[in-house]
């Protein structure tokens, strides 16, 4: 039964009896014993039916409980324990409106009924209707406030499912002070903090609630949210296995379990739990987006846009899967079904930054730099501080051949994370592109300073030296290309050049057989044509 869904017992009615006088009595007082002899009748049958409903409703026969209640009231109209015990059957049957009825009629006959008002406070409960049921359990405090933890911990409760944390707190707090081993209270309390996000509270509660009553499923797997939520997934998969022991068909805890490895990498676990927890739930839609987001992590594309799929056919609106999915369908390079999917998340989510990020992203792979620079335009409107945007965004304008607006997107990139290299080198090749060559170099520097390895930085670097007819220098900046990257044909055809022009033939043409070798045609096309093999 339901937190203080008491029944009442009392004992049978006992009643002395007298002789009959031997003198001739008056009518009226033959009348009056007449009626009290019935009315003890009537008193004595209600009380064995009452006695039968209990018996019934302490096995759980609920509607023969109701049958002998219903007897005994209709002996006995004025006896609101009938009137209670019976509303307690209805409860018990989820027959609410019947339930309070007669918690209604039992108030009535009795009005200092503190079960009464706890147990109609308890249905409200049941039917959303918690200021009505708040209303109740006020009044079975103010009757019976020192044996009050059951009033107090379901007004908490009622409290809770308003969203009135606090209040809930305060209210558990009460009923754990009128009763230290509470479990409830404590079990209660720990999901007020749990919604408030004090989840280090919350586990401190949950772990007395879980020592009072080792047998509390959803003790363990609150607490476990609770890990979960504090990045501790280990001993969050720890306490969703002792739920799932309680309880095996928890779709809830197979998904939490599942989410936990996912966030450790274990991919093959958590898809185990998710499978696991659409057994038990076929239409649990985030089971599906998180299984799907596990085979995102393995590279399985194809079968994470199954999964996806699925949850967009259970819930045509649930954004996070179609966006998904557009990941999905773009790292398989279907970059049209992408954008047909972040198209869906912008319309259900006009200001989904992300969205608009990997749409330019998709627009920019198919050669749509137009487009591409809309989508990153608008991320920066929603995101002023979208490094990526920026960066990409200038791409686009590098690859439509307006190096001046590329050159303003990386500054800001700059601006915003001064240690990009990347950015730095884009600028560096967009300075190139107007022949600002030293602006480029100045670029170069400090990507290399930044990415020592960085080969592209060193090519390029080498490209603008070799501009600005400082040979020595291009030379040595290929030579590090080389050293770098030993198959690299452009390196060895640009070093070639660079030797030709100061003047060293013979390593010019060492050089560009190396080029041709490796198979450059611009290599291969001049050796021809002074008729040198390589």
């Amino acid at each position: 039964m339901i937190e203080g869904g008491i029944l009442m017992k009392r004992e049978g009615v006992k009643r002395k009896t007298s002789s009959p006088k031997l003198s001739v009595l008056l009518m009226g007082i033959c009348l009056f014993i007449f009626f009290d002899y019935s009315q003890a009748i009537a008193e004595t049958a209600a009380s064995l039916w009452f006695n039968k409903g209990y018996a019934a409703a302490l096995s759980g026969n609920y509607r023969e409980a109701i049958e002998a209640f219903t007897k005994a009231i209709q002996l006995n109209p004025k006896d609101a324990m009938a009137y209670y015990n019976r509303g307690l059957a209805y409860k018990n049957l989820g027959d609410h409106p019947q339930a309070i009825d007669d918690f209604y009629r039992a108030i009535a006959l009795n009005p200092n009924y503190a079960e009464a008002y706890n147990n109609r406070g308890i249905v409200y409960s049941n039917l959303g209707k918690y200021g009505e049921a708040i209303r109740d359990f006020n009044k079975a405090i103010e009757l019976n406030p020192t044996d009050a933890s059951a009033y107090f911990c379901n007004r908490g409760k009622a409290y809770l499912n308003l969203g009135n944390h606090q209040q809930a707190i305060k209210d558990f707090d009460k009923a754990i002070e009128l009763k230290l081993t509470y479990a409830e209270a404590y079990y209660n309390r720990g999901n007020a903090y749990l919604h408030i996000g004090d989840y280090r509270q919350a586990i401190n509660d949950l772990d007395t609630a879980i020592e009072l009553n080792p047998k509390n499923a959803m003790a363990y797997y609150n607490r476990g949210s609770a890990y979960l939520n504090l990045q501790e997934y280990r001993r969050a998969i720890e306490d969703f296995a002792e739920a799932l022991e309680l309880n095996p068909k928890d779709a809830s805890a197979y998904n939490n379990r599942g989410f936990a490895h996912l966030n450790l990498r274990s991919y093959r676990e958590a898809i185990r739990d998710f499978d696991q927890a659409i057994e038990l739930n076929p239409d649990y839609v985030l089971a599906h987006n998180n299984r799907a987001f596990a085979y995102l992590h393995l590279g399985d594309y194809r079968e994470a846009i199954r999964s996806y799929d699925r949850a967009i056919e259970l819930d045509p609106k649930y954004i996070e899967a179609y966006y998904n999915r557009g990941n999905a369908h773009r790292n398989l390079g279907d970059y049209r079904q992408a954008i047909r999917d972040y198209d869906r998340v912008i319309e259900l989510n006009p200001k989904y930054v992300e969205a608009y990020y990997h749409r330019g992203f998709s627009y920019g792979n198919l050669g749509d730099h137009q487009r591409a620079i809309s989508d990153y335009s608008r991320v920066i409107e929603l995101e002023p501080k979208h490094v990526e945007a920026y960066h990409n965004r200038g791409i686009a304008y590098l690859n439509l051949g307006d190096f001046r607006q590329a050159i303003r997107d990386y500054d800001w990139v700059i601006r915003l994370s001064p240690k990009d290299a990347e950015a730095y080198y884009s600028r560096g090749f967009a300075y190139g592109s107007l022949e600002d060559h030293r602006q480029a170099i100045s670029d170069y520097d400090r990507v290399i300073e930044l990415d020592p390895q960085h080969a592209g930085a060193y090519h390029n670097r080498g490209n603008a030296y070799l501009h600005l007819g400082n040979y020595r220098r291009a030379i040595s900046d290929y030579s590090r290309v080389i050293e770098l990257s030993p198959k690299d044909a452009e390196a060895y055809y640009n070093r070639g050049n660079a030797y030709e022009k100061a003047g060293d033939q013979e390593r010019a043409i060492e050089d560009l057989r190396m080029a041709a070798s490796l198979g450059h045609k611009e290599a291969r096309g001049f050796l021809r044509s002074q008729g040198i093999g390589w």
